[in-house]
């Protein structure tokens, strides 16, 4: 399923996040990379955080065109010889979704005023020093 640029069924990516959100290491602050997905998803974190009395401080969004994520992926393959990005059709897939379902859940973020938008081109010191800016932003809370 995920090898062919498919999404995780909602149930069980929300079955796992919550697991782990449910971890005594996660109570007070917790980090977590692609999820949510789909607006289900991102609706169910902000039910489960609100339930626990608490929010969603941030989400980060690496922005990033289109044609750049298939030069990277092209790159990866042939650099590391990695098969997760192997085809373009599995690439074309995963951007659709992206499209399709992905930036319904950005934009209900965007709607409550928790995501915030880096520019995911950047190379890595000067993108993880923004990624710790935005994060640094939230501690005093």
């Amino acid at each position: 399923m995920v090898n062919s640029g498919k999404l995780v069924p909602d149930r069980i990516a929300v079955d796992i996040v919550r697991s782990h959100l449910e971890k005594p290491q996660c109570q007070d602050r917790f980090v977590m990379d692609g999820f949510p997905r789909v607006i289900r998803q991102a609706r169910f974190l902000n039910e489960y955080l609100n339930s626990k009395g608490t929010h969603l401080d941030r989400m980060i969004l690496l922005d990033i065109l289109e044609k750049e994520v298939f030069r990277r992926a092209v790159a990866r393959r042939i650099e590391d010889g990695r098969k997760d990005d192997e085809s373009d059709k599995t690439l074309s897939s995963i951007m659709k979704t992206y499209q399709n379902q992905t930036m319904q859940a950005i934009k209900y973020f965007e709607a409550q005023g928790t995501a915030s938008h880096i520019d995911g081109t950047l190379t890595i010191p000067p993108g993880f020093e923004n990624i710790l800016f935005l994060l640094s932003q939230n501690m005093d809370r």
